[in-house]
């Protein structure tokens, strides 16, 4: 009887590394709740926070791609319109989160953060595009994950401008 031996799997370096920018990035994802909130708790003001934290990530991408690929950084003028509006959506979402994170808990956030892909699945669904009942599945688990954690309706409210922030900038998917 011989053995069968596994295909050994071979990774390659551009795909390693694509994994490895993914999980570093994941872990500064989920250590963003946390900081934004002990600062907010310290008395940043948390509008000034986030114009502060895109004012630095601005300034290390135009550096970035100033180093590495300045031929990307040429955009006609529908695109740039066009990078402007999900600007905007972003934004506006990005300073809802953070007044949210005034309100209630730093992990709550995270959880309503983490939901995205599910909204984008959705609004992509809106378009056209076949969604599964495993992805409705996992909405409807986060959807009460987020909304059960109280009784009071206060805290709803507050977990409803997550919600909002959430859905507001996977809008351009449709």
């Amino acid at each position: 009887m011989a053995l069968i031996r596994p295909k050994s799997v071979m990774i390659s370096s551009d795909r390693l590394r694509g994994i490895l920018l993914a999980l570093t990035a994941v872990f500064f994802l989920s250590l963003t709740p946390a900081l934004v909130k002990g600062a907010i708790s310290l008395g940043s003001d948390p509008l000034s926070l986030l114009a502060l934290r895109m004012v630095v990530a601005a300034a290390l991408l135009w550096i970035i791609f100033g180093v590495f690929n300045r031929n990307t950084m040429h955009i006609n003028k529908r695109s740039l319109f066009f990078c402007a509006v999900v600007a905007l959506a972003n934004s506006t979402s990005m300073g809802l989160y953070y007044l949210a994170l005034t309100r209630i808990n730093a992990s709550i956030a995270h959880v309503t953060f983490s939901i995205f892909p599910l909204i984008a699945l959705i609004f992509l669904a809106l378009r056209g595009e076949q969604i599964t009942r495993l992805a409705l599945l996992r909405f409807g688990l986060a959807f009460v994950g987020i909304t059960a954690w109280s009784y009071r309706p206060e805290k709803w409210m507050r977990s409803g401008w997550c919600w909002f922030w959430v859905r507001l900038p996977s809008m351009h998917c449709i």
